[in-house]
């Protein structure tokens, strides 16, 4: 009984029966693992990527709740979906500087460091944030009488809550609250989390 692949483009439909694009296994969902036979063009990036890995859910809100536990991020990037979407372009730049615009929780800096320990690289990550305070947290600090660059408000910021402290978190391999973070990095390369990474980041607030 034969079934139909209906997650393949035509073109890629006919890249397999020209022998261009070669089936290699398959994954554990049963999608195929296809790869270009030699001397065949490079595949570009698509734009879905159906991966165990790429799951926000285990891979980005549990991670950071493993390295803080007591802070929250709404949807936080897969780690390793960044990381496998940052390869693409400096796998082979070991001195890239990656700017981050929006940086969010800083899974970009992130998965930088990942890069460099899998070569040896120095890539550096530039991550730029605002220290904007959720509106449900602004509301009860105003009900305190604090407002925005009161000291008591600006800590609960995005880049003074999250950011920064998943940096550190990631470099040192510890919580906020000097904690060795649990669990195992994993794919490309797996130790655990503890070790953290041999890199350094400075901070600077920008007025």
């Amino acid at each position: 009984m034969s079934v139909p692949i209906y997650y393949l483009s035509f073109n890629q439909l006919a890249a397999i029966e020209e022998g261009r694009l070669q089936i290699v296994g398959k994954a554990e969902d049963g999608s195929l693992e296809l790869k270009f036979a030699a001397g065949s063009r490079s595949a570009a990036p698509r734009t879905i990527w159906n991966m165990t890995s790429h799951d926000a859910g285990s891979h980005g809100t549990s991670l950071l709740r493993a390295m803080m536990p007591d802070r929250r991020f709404p949807f936080p990037k897969s780690l390793y979906a960044v990381e496998d979407a940052l390869r693409f372009f400096i796998k082979e730049k070991p001195d890239a500087i990656v700017l981050d615009f929006f940086s969010g929780s800083g899974t970009t800096a992130h998965a930088v460091m990942r890069l460099n320990r899998q070569d040896g690289g120095r890539r550096q990550c530039i991550s730029v944030t605002n220290n904007e305070v959720a509106a449900d947290e602004q509301a009860a600090l105003r009900k305190a009488g604090l407002r925005e660059g009161d000291p008591d408000w600006e800590k609960w910021g995005i880049c003074d809550y999250i950011t920064k402290p998943r940096i550190a978190a990631a470099i040192t391999g510890k919580t906020p609250d000097g904690e060795e973070i649990g669990g195992d990095y994993k794919f490309t390369d797996e130790f655990p989390i503890a070790e953290g990474f041999e890199e350094n980041a400075e901070f600077f607030t920008l007025t």
